[in-house]
């Protein structure tokens, strides 16, 4: 992982190459030849959708790879690797690729090196049948269809299910493997399961793997981040029993992050469990039992004045975003708390009562409580 990749260079002298490490040797009759030895290390290669290793050629076909353009200014092949149902995964950048399937999968995962520390998988394309959609409360958010699940020892990922194209998730690695596993009900034909991940390891150490204990992280100073199988706010509906830490890399100079929902059409897109009246409305800290997101330290004030006292609440749940309770319209929320992060958290069971208001049924209401969210990013300077 990581390593060197050096080949040598036999040519008559003819003047000097700049690349690697060099000797001089001379022949009896007075010519000049030269080696030139070029190292390179095997770094990732290739495009954001179409990543690989960089090594030699005979590197790359003795590990089973597949050449995929040029690397190291010419001299190396990046090289890509992919990896089928039931397959054991040894190199990084390892791309798993599935148009179809209706058994279940599993991959194991095993460390390039003894010095990596967390694993990441980006689901370019992620699409399984989603969770429970029911009037038993009992039941609805959970995947019993399919599910995907990514072990640890000191931490798996929740259990997912439905659309989470685009999505990432972080685990640490284990000394032996981890398993990424699909439940897939072979009986259910709603939908065609599919699936392009990308496997990268990160050596310890690495801040681009995220501090430990994150499942997700994000190193842009601006983004989007959602809950998993957040599509539309016409077809989504959050997972049950989750409970992670989203986590963001700060950039220099920022000493703040703030958060707001989208607009689309007349709908908003921040939705956990229910309202605390019978309008839709929000809600904060001791309102949030069930589903919300815990943000630190959350405040209106977009600029920090050290001289003034600010009121702060770090749970948000209900329909609308915003720091105070029973407001009906969303607000853009700060926090001053460093490192940038928050908490997702979703119990197992909904609470639904037909025919009741938003207050005593999430489904009721606009946005519903079981949406989730989809949310803007932004971190902000210091002043």
């Amino acid at each position: 992982f990581f390593k060197d990749a050096s080949f040598v260079f036999l040519m008559v002298w003819i003047g000097v190459l700049k690349i690697g490490e060099s000797m001089e040797i001379s022949s009896e009759r007075g010519e000049r030849l030269i080696f030139n030895i070029v190292k390179f290390q095997n770094l990732p290669c290739g495009t954001t959708t179409n990543t690989g290793t960089c090594y030699t050629a005979d590197e790359c076909a003795s590990r089973g790879g597949t050449a995929g353009g040029a690397c190291a200014s010419g001299y190396g092949t990046c090289c890509m690797f992919t990896a089928d149902c039931g397959g054991t995964i040894t190199e990084n950048s390892t791309l798993l690729e599935i148009s179809s399937r209706t058994t279940d999968c599993t991959y194991t995962i095993c460390r390039c090196s003894d010095n990596v520390c967390r694993i990441r998988l980006d689901f370019m394309t992620f699409v399984l049948s989603g969770p429970t959609v029911s009037t038993d409360g009992a039941n609805q958010g959970d995947c019993n269809t399919d599910s995907f699940s990514l072990t640890s020892s000191q931490g798996a990922s929740p259990v997912i299910c439905g659309f989470n194209s685009g999505q990432h998730i972080i685990v640490e690695a284990d000394q032996g493997c981890n398993t990424a596993l699909f439940n897939i009900d072979g009986g259910s034909t709603m939908v065609t399961r599919m699936w392009n991940i990308n496997v990268t390891q990160f050596l310890c150490g690495d801040e681009f793997g995220g501090p430990p204990g994150c499942l997700q992280f994000f190193t842009s100073n601006t983004g989007v981040v959602k809950s998993f199988n957040y599509n539309t706010v016409a077809t989504s509906n959050h997972l049950s029993n989750q409970d992670y830490n989203v986590c963001f890399r700060r950039q220099e100079g920022n000493c703040r992050i703030c958060y707001s929902s989208f607009k689309v059409g007349i709908k908003q897109t921040f939705g956990l469990s229910k309202s605390t009246n019978k309008l839709t409305a929000s809600g904060v800290d001791t309102d949030c039992t069930e589903d919300f997101i815990e943000i630190p330290g959350a405040t209106q004030v977009t600029i920090k004045k050290v001289t003034k006292i600010v009121v702060s609440v770090n749970k948000n749940c209900g329909r609308f975003l915003d720091t105070n309770r029973l407001k009906t319209l969303p607000q853009t929320i700060c926090s001053f708390s460093v490192p940038f992060r928050f908490r997702f958290k979703t119990d197992a069971n909904e609470f639904i009562q037909v025919g009741k208001g938003p207050d005593l049924n999430e489904a009721k209401g606009d946005p519903s409580g079981l949406l989730g969210f989809k949310l803007f990013f932004e971190q902000k300077a210091c002043v």
